[in-house]
């Protein structure tokens, strides 16, 4: 049976059962006002219901299993009551500015059932009751012209078939704007309100009567394609790609997507430069958002500026202990060592068991003994905490290091080191880059260290790779693999891999640390994966599957995907276990967890991984153990955990784990790539296990293609001149 649909019912509400910390899910207990009983409604609201606020709605009635029968809201928004019982409830409640208990019995008792069409639209006769003055009438006006504002914004807006969540939003950031702001510029909201991206804005716009070829229209398709880039790891495009993306977007002629562009580029809405004098480049124009031009152009004088000047410290090169018989430096690294002592801003690479850790080790005892301050910091929580085990030292993240808060371009704190060491950089994006080298002082000492094989940041920008194929910083790049290394087939074959050469696995019965189990359907690989994380590893190399197996799964998505293995190992491990469910997802006793979004006031940053240990369902709440430190969760703050029995390969970037499970099928032809192959095999410690097709393995293997990200800091950082373009420059024809 289809549920009962429910139109513009007439409610008051009875009883606020539940809301949600962030006021995105209220479930109330509501009385119709035609006296046709009281009923359940839950869904999102725009606005934060109290006892006694009238409201109409609309939704279909359901019977659920487990909340019974409740009418689930698909719009909502506040209206005025129409009986005298009503109006006089809605007065009393505190909700008008300006009016308490006893001045809403005397307008009610004065004006009846008019009292609420009196003081919306003829607010003057308020003075007639004992006791209201001018001042008094002025606040009851503005309060009531602003719920009337209010009112027919929220009603426009879900007529535009926006959901109850997004209209309240819309009129909490823009109040008495909001109705001329979206007949104006509904484009404009892209920028200003969380959950309204382009597609509903250009339906908002649709619906107000701008038409498809509208300059206002075109202008957002453009900057919509830049922020799509900028998703995509892009710092700009070049012109005729930005041109073709707003064409495909918009559906619009090709002339007036062109003619937007100049128009953008001619009151600097976007920036766009080319190259002058390199006759390896054909002049094609860059085009930039503002705020990216920004960053590239001053993370690259900021770079050449730190070094360029002076050392801090004692005049003359710095002595290092190169240790002695099998702790001994080799030669490589000898060189090493001496090219950071000797670098204002320099760069340590290479790949696993190389021994970066040993050069970097170096390096901070001898800046130390010189009597400098060091700092160690990576762009994440989990790759801190390895470098603080690697040396010994304590290690932050660039965030809490600094002071940053994300989203914030300003604050922040200076450095008061004099040597900062940032680990995993290829994790660091263009935006953070740029955020950090203003917060260091011209003396200080910069060395970067990292792996230009792993996946590039999930920002916009190449930073390792540009530094290093600038040959502007001088580079230390460590290739020896050592012997205790050698004798990991995880280490040979992570080194195989991204030579592009076939990984070597043990014979079945050999002993082995690296092994591959051919399943050619992805749904036998993920059984296979289940025997393997719940009982072959644990068994056989006595490893606790909720503290140290990991499976890296390279997409969310299909049956050996993230979210399906985690549903899976959930069920598996899970099973009796003591659980929550926030919003539709379940966490239980025992899970492995992730935290999805910095949160400062926890100490809990993105990427980090836990294990839940206690839950509160009546909360919901729950407490996690991460690094050995407890953590509790309130309800508002379980939004930002999920599952991790499973994660992305891009997820596990910084982290190392003693086992690592990583599925490989054609469904995830779009991410079998040499770099996220190799990423993923670098994350193990002990045992590796591959479960998949050897096509797809092999496929992985020969794909060695990175995606070439847009953007200039590399020719910037080298001087290379890239001028503005103006309107009537030729450049604009160039092929």
């Amino acid at each position: 049976m289809e549920p009962e649909a429910a139109q513009d019912l007439d409610v008051v509400v009875d009883r606020v059962v539940f809301r949600s910390d962030d006021g995105a899910w209220s479930v109330v207990r509501v009385a119709r006002e035609d006296g046709g009983g009281r009923f359940v409604a839950a869904g999102k609201f725009p606005l934060h219901l109290e006892e006694g606020d009238p409201i109409c709605i609309s939704g279909r009635f359901e019977d659920h299993a487990k909340y019974g029968h409740r009418l689930l809201v698909t719009s909502a928004h506040p209206r005025l009551p129409a009986t005298e019982a009503g109006i006089r409830r809605y007065l009393r409640s505190g909700r008008i500015k300006g009016i308490g208990p006893k001045l809403a019995e005397r307008l009610v008792n004065h004006f009846g059932d008019d009292t609420l069409r009196v003081l919306e639209d003829d607010p003057g006769r308020v003075l007639e009751v004992p006791g209201v003055g001018s001042r008094r009438l002025k606040e009851l006006s503005r309060a009531f012209a602003e719920g009337k504002q209010q009112r027919e914004a929220l009603v426009f807006l879900q007529g535009l078939g926006l959901g109850p969540a997004v209209s309240g939003e819309i009129w909490r950031r823009l109040g008495a704007d909001t109705l001329g702001r979206i007949r104006t510029d509904p484009y404009s909201l892209t920028d200003e309100v969380q959950g309204v991206g382009f597609a509903t804005a250009d339906r908002i716009a649709s619906s107000v009567g701008i038409e498809a070829e509208d300059p206002l229209r075109l202008a957002a398709g453009l900057r919509h394609g830049l922020h799509q880039a900028i998703d995509q790891g892009h710092v700009c495009l070049p012109a005729p790609a930005l041109l073709e993306r707003a064409v495909e977007l918009l559906g619009s002629q090709p002339d007036n997507v062109r003619a937007a562009l100049m128009e953008a580029v001619a009151s600097e809405a976007v920036i766009a430069n080319a190259p002058t004098g390199d006759p390896d480049d054909d002049g094609t124009p860059r085009i930039y958002l503002p705020v990216m031009h920004q960053a590239e152009v001053e993370a690259a004088r900021l770079l050449r500026t730190l070094r360029d000047a002076p050392t801090p410290g004692p005049e003359g090169r710095l002595s290092f202990n190169p240790g002695d018989g099998e702790t001994r430096l080799t030669e490589e690294q000898e060189r090493a060592v001496a090219l950071l002592l000797s670098s204002k801003v320099a760069l340590l690479t290479g790949g696993p068991g190389v021994g970066k850790t040993t050069v970097l080790r170096t390096v901070v005892d001898a800046y130390q003994a010189a009597g400098l301050r060091v700092a160690l910091a990576s762009p994440t929580g989990r790759a801190a905490r390895r470098l603080s085990d690697a040396t010994n030292a304590p290690a932050q993240t660039l965030h809490k290091l600094f002071g940053l808060v994300p989203g914030e371009a300003t604050g922040g704190k200076v450095l008061g080191e004099d040597v900062l060491v940032v680990d995993e950089t290829s994790m660091l994006d263009l935006p953070l880059l740029v955020r950090v080298l203003r917060r260091l002082p011209a003396a200080t000492v910069l060395i970067l260290v990292g792996d230009p094989d792993q996946l590039p940041s999930v920002g916009p920008g190449s930073v390792l790779k540009d530094l290093i194929t600038s040959a502007e910083f001088p580079v230390a790049h460590l290739t020896r693999v050592f012997r205790q290394a050698t004798g990991s087939d995880i280490v040979v074959n992570a080194h195989r891999i991204n030579r592009g050469e076939a990984p070597r696995f043990p014979d079945r019965g050999e002993p082995g640390d690296c092994y591959f189990v051919t399943r050619e359907d992805a749904a036998d690989g993920a059984d296979m994966i289940r025997h393997l994380f719940c009982e072959r590893i644990p068994q056989r190399f006595g490893i606790d599957p909720r503290e140290g197996i990991q499976v890296l799964s390279p997409m969310h998505r299909g049956v050996t995907g993230t979210e399906a293995l985690n549903r899976m190992l959930q069920e598996t491990l899970s099973a009796g276990a003591a659980g929550i469910e926030h919003r539709g997802r379940k966490l239980h006793v025992g899970d492995r967890i992730m935290q999805t979004r910095n949160d400062y006031d926890l100490e809990v940053m993105n990427g980090d991984l836990g294990r839940v240990i206690s839950v509160d369902a009546n909360g919901p709440r729950l407490d996690a153990k991460f690094d050995g430190r407890r953590v509790s969760f309130e309800k508002s703050q379980l939004d930002h955990l999920q599952p991790a029995f499973a994660v992305t390969v891009h997820k596990s970037q910084g982290g190392e784990f003693p086992a690592v499970i990583l599925p490989l099928f054609g469904e995830h032809f779009l991410m079998l790539k040499r770099n996220v192959l190799y990423t993923a095999v670098t994350r193990a410690r002990r045992v590796l296990v591959i479960v998949g097709s050897p096509r797809a393995l092999h496929q992985a293997i020969r794909d060695d293609r990175m995606a070439r990200r847009a953007g200039e800091l590399e020719r910037r950082l080298r001087g290379n001149r890239l001028d503005p373009v103006a309107t009537d420059d030729p450049r604009w024809d160039a092929k």
